[in-house]
């Protein structure tokens, strides 16, 4: 849908300073039958510091040994 700016340079004026959108997830349904229609959705938003700390990635795809010897 291209909403970035949440996750990316959040502004939250009047809720927060200092936090960021990691993830927010939306669920619809929606059942018609010959009694009705009926509807429900949520939506959930996960917040979290933007201070927080992001190591580097290290994937470890190939086999090693390494041998320390010390005297």
């Amino acid at each position: 849908m291209g909403l970035s700016l949440p996750f990316t340079k959040p502004d939250f004026p009047g809720i927060a300073e200092g936090i960021k959108v990691s993830q927010a997830n939306h669920k619809a349904i929606i059942a018609v039958d010959e009694a009705g229609t009926e509807a429900a959705a949520v939506t959930t938003i996960e917040f979290i510091p933007e201070s927080s700390f992001e190591g580097p990635e290290f994937t470890a795809n190939q086999s090693s040994v390494s041998l320390y010897y010390s005297r």
